[in-house]
């Protein structure tokens, strides 16, 4: 292991000391235009999920999408008679969750990146 140490990371500490107190150049222009289209993107991805869920509510909040879940899909009734595999696929597709996991992790990331 101290080979690695020796002949990889030690030699990249100047390397990178260098890089940091360079800094990268950003453009405001292209940020504020990226910032601009993914909005645009992120309403439109919204737009499909509350017409597949049949209603708005804040795609960001696990409370409000559970409710969406248990409440309005009536999830809650499923789960009683020990139906709610059977319920999920019907009222929700494996590809319907993934977009809306997708949708929080997204709209997570282009926040952070690009506030």
């Amino acid at each position: 292991m101290t080979s690695v140490y020796e002949k990889i990371d030690a030699p990249l500490v100047p390397v990178l000391a260098r890089m940091e107190d360079a800094g990268v150049k950003v453009d405001p222009a292209v940020l504020g235009e990226m910032s601009v289209k993914l909005q645009r993107e992120a309403a439109t991805k919204a737009r499909d999920i509350y017409e597949r869920c049949g209603m708005e509510f804040n795609i960001n909040s696990p409370k409000q999408l559970g409710d969406v879940l248990v409440q309005q899909a009536g999830f809650a009734d499923a789960v009683k008679y020990g139906k709610e595999k059977r319920f999920l696929r019907r009222w929700m597709c494996w590809k319907d969750w993934l977009r809306i996991t997708k949708f929080r992790g997204w709209c997570w990331n282009t926040g952070n990146l690009l506030s």
